[in-house]
C-alpha cells in the first residue's frame, strides 16, 4: 500500500494522472488512512471495554462484600442473644 501511495504522490507531482488508476489509487489511500484510524479507535475501544469490565468486577465485589457483612451482623446478633440468655444472672 505504501508503494502505491508513493507512486500516486509522484504522479501528482509530475502532473501525470491516469484515468481509472488514479481514482482507484486515491480510494486505496483513503482506505489505508481509514483502516489506520479504525485500528486506533479499536485499541481505544478495547481499553475502554477492559476498564469497564474491571469496574464491573469491583462493583460485584462491593455488593457481595456488603451482603456477607449484613449476614455476619445478623449471625453475631443471634449469638449475642443466646449468650445473654445462657449467662444471665438467675432471678431470685
Amino acid at each position: 500500500m505504501k508503494l502505491r501511495h508513493e507512486t500516486i504522490s509522484r504522479e501528482r507531482a509530475q502532473g501525470t494522472q491516469r484515468g481509472k488508476g488514479s481514482s482507484r489509487g486515491r480510494l486505496l489511500c483513503a482506505l489505508c488512512v481509514l483502516s489506520r484510524r479504525n485500528s486506533e479507535a479499536s485499541r481505544r475501544g478495547s481499553a475502554t471495554a477492559l476498564v469497564l469490565g474491571i469496574l464491573a468486577l469491583v462493583a460485584v465485589y462491593v455488593v457481595a462484600n456488603s451482603l456477607v457483612t449484613r449476614h455476619l451482623k445478623a449471625d453475631l446478633k443471634l449469638i449475642e442473644q443466646k449468650q445473654l440468655k445462657k449467662y444471665a444472672a438467675p432471678k431470685p
